[in-house]
């Protein structure tokens, strides 16, 4: 007498519904990652000043000023003087400067560190604003 094999069928487990899931949350995460920016944190507080109209979003530069309500400088995170600002320039001159300034700097303070920074040929300067509540 032959005897049929009779495979036993597999039980599906709740976990074969898991794995899509599991990919989708990968492919959003990837996509995330991708599309959006980060940008590198402030080591202080700046009250940056409004614009009425921002055209095209600054990139993240490595090159940041920071200076302050106080007139503080900071470089790379560091507080620094206004004579190490100009040596720091003289080591190493960026292309590009992100200029981040509190909207209570005035603006004899501000002319100061932008002469430092034309003194040592710097092609761009990008004065970081925020955008106005009434767009």
């Amino acid at each position: 007498m032959e005897q049929l094999l009779i495979k036993p069928l597999k039980k599906k487990s709740a976990d074969d519904a898991l794995i899509p899931l599991i990919n989708i949350v990968f492919l959003l995460l990837i996509f995330f990652m991708v599309a959006g920016s980060i940008q590198p944190s402030v080591p202080v507080d700046v009250n940056h000043p409004i614009a009425s109209n921002i055209d095209n979003p600054i990139k993240a530069l490595p090159a940041q000023i920071l200076l302050t309500q106080n007139n503080e400088i900071y470089w790379s995170n560091k507080k620094i003087s206004l004579t190490e600002l100009q040596q720091v320039l003289t080591q190493q001159v960026p292309t590009n400067i992100n200029l981040h300034t509190d909207k209570q700097v005035t603006a004899i303070d501000l002319d100061t560190v932008l002469n430092v920074i034309r003194e040592h040929k710097v092609q761009g300067i990008n004065l970081i604003t925020q955008k106005s509540m009434a767009n």
